[in-house]
């Protein structure tokens, strides 16, 4: 069960968005960026439970949950930056889970005064190419997005990021599945209805060696497993860098084995924290 502390919300406008953000707790912040088929709830498991020992903050991307979008050009990178200005955050931990994983990472590269620790969730690697084997819903899901079938299309996704490529639909928790549902048709609506060009991050191919933060690469043994060799791949291009692969989920492994996630995740943070900042690698996970 969740503690119960009080939960501080709002919006923040930047030059394209409305933010919607969520905060709670005290101590060292930990920012929560969630992927490209969600929003701010798939940490729904974590937001709690990590603000009884940390500052807990997530929010919903531009395109997604409740944050509302202007149709111009835009910036995910700045949009995080405004966010933890406004909040007066100098320094944090970020959480990021695929497409918000690879944000943390540029995040990192552009700003690396600013991150503390850095956690990458089937995030990928920039200078692994992928092994190019599509998913057999892929081309369905394309089509149907093109002829404006969203419901469709959202269901291929889910089988695609949620099932994973060894699992029926039945096979996954029904809670899980609903969530992520809801949360990508928000994301595929704004998406149909056109956002505006995104401002490219700078290219990050050839720069992880540049990463000054602590890093733990997670990846999900459900998962397409380019992503188990990408996180491998981070950790040992990285000074200090850890990979670490959940079992019994795929894309979404903070709403699959929330335990475990925190558990592992929470042990990450909890070292850094207490560890002077030349601190070597964190000890292995028992």
């Amino acid at each position: 069960m969740s503690p119960h502390l009080p939960i501080a919300s709002g919006t923040i406008a930047t030059n394209a968005a409305d933010l919607y953000y969520e905060v709670a707790g005290a101590g060292s912040p930990v920012v929560f960026i969630h992927a490209g088929i969600a929003d701010r709830r798939m940490w729904d498991k974590q937001f709690l439970p990590f603000a009884v020992r940390h500052r807990a903050i997530r929010y919903d991307q531009r395109g997604y949950g409740l944050t509302v979008a202007r149709p111009v050009p835009h910036s995910h990178l700045r949009d995080l930056a405004v966010l933890l200005d406004f909040l007066e955050v100098e320094r944090a931990h970020l959480v990021g889970c695929s497409k918000g994983g690879r944000l943390a990472l540029d995040f990192a590269l552009a700003h690396p005064a600013r991150v503390h620790g850095l956690v990458l969730v089937n995030a990928g690697a920039p200078d692994l190419a992928s092994s190019g084997e599509k998913p057999p819903q892929w081309d369905e899901a394309v089509a149907a997005f093109a002829a404006g079938d969203l419901e469709r299309t959202n269901e291929l996704e889910i089988q695609v990021w949620i099932d994973g490529r060894w699992r029926t639909p039945d096979q996954v928790d029904p809670l899980v599945r609903v969530l992520a549902l809801d949360m990508n048709r928000i994301a595929l609506a704004n998406e149909a209805a056109g956002l505006g060009e995104e401002e490219p991050p700078p290219d990050a191919a050839g720069r992880l060696t540049e990463l000054q933060s602590p890093l733990l690469a997670i990846a999900s043994d459900l998962d397409d497993p380019d992503f188990i060799r990408a996180a491998e791949f981070i950790a040992r291009f990285v000074p200090g860098g850890r990979a670490v692969t959940l079992k019994g989920a795929a894309h979404l492994p903070s709403m699959e084995q929330p335990e475990e996630f925190n558990r592992v995740v929470l042990g990450f943070l909890e070292h850094l924290d207490a560890s002077p900042p030349a601190a070597p690698a964190w000890p292995a996970t028992p």
